[in-house]
């Protein structure tokens, strides 16, 4: 398996590598590693030639270990292309990730994460450590969820959103496609899509220009 990235969010899920002895481990970072630990343990490739030898030679599965909606669907079209097949990450550390959820290819879902029956998680999602999704809620591709995010029962979310760390969504809260919204938020209305929400008021601030 080849791990995209080996910044901040490849440190997060390394302890659970470690102890899941997954085969053919190796990291793909274009940037040199803050974190010794990384490279200490696995090889690093560097260029897009590496990573497409070690699909012909070693393993065609990839995870995602990079935030930002665009950046982690950048990365999967990428290393697609490139020869990899996208794989879903769940760490096995006190997840409470419902059998009767849908996890849809390429999620990375991070300890102690919550998923409750009727969800759908679709594909690319990250779901940071400790944030819940409750009963019915559907949460759109390359969406990501910080820390502490609460999406309540029957939420829909469009794809490419952004929600900071703490954020709570009421039940039945539609949002549209590309929403940012700042740390702290309450949202207790639908959101129109590409919308920048604050944390502190939870009130629009702007509209996200479509690049």
């Amino acid at each position: 398996m080849l791990i995209i990235g080996a910044g901040g969010l490849a440190a997060q899920i390394f302890p659970d590598i470690k102890t899941m002895y997954l085969p053919d481990v190796a990291f793909w970072s274009e940037y040199e590693t803050r974190y010794p630990f990384i490279k200490e343990s696995y090889e690093i490739l560097t260029t897009d030639e590496q990573a497409a030898h070690y699909f012909n030679t070693v393993s065609r599965s990839f995870i995602l270990a990079v935030g930002l909606p665009a950046v982690r669907r950048k990365m999967a079209e990428k290393f697609t292309a490139l020869g990899g097949t996208l794989s879903t990450f769940i760490s096995p550390v006190s997840n409470a990730v419902s059998p009767y959820a849908v996890i849809e290819t390429g999620a990375t879902i991070l300890s102690h994460t919550m998923v409750e029956p009727g969800t759908t998680i679709k594909t690319g999602v990250l779901m940071n450590k400790t944030s819940n999704v409750a009963h019915g809620c559907i949460v759109g591709e390359y969406c990501e969820l910080g820390p502490a995010v609460i999406l309540t029962g029957e939420v829909e979310m469009g794809e490419d959103c952004y929600i900071g760390t703490g954020t709570i969504i009421l039940p039945r809260v539609k949002m549209g496609r590309r929403c940012t919204v700042a740390a702290g938020a309450v949202i207790k209305k639908n959101i129109p899509a590409n919308s920048l929400v604050s944390g502190g008021t939870s009130a629009i601030v702007k509209t996200i220009q479509e690049a």
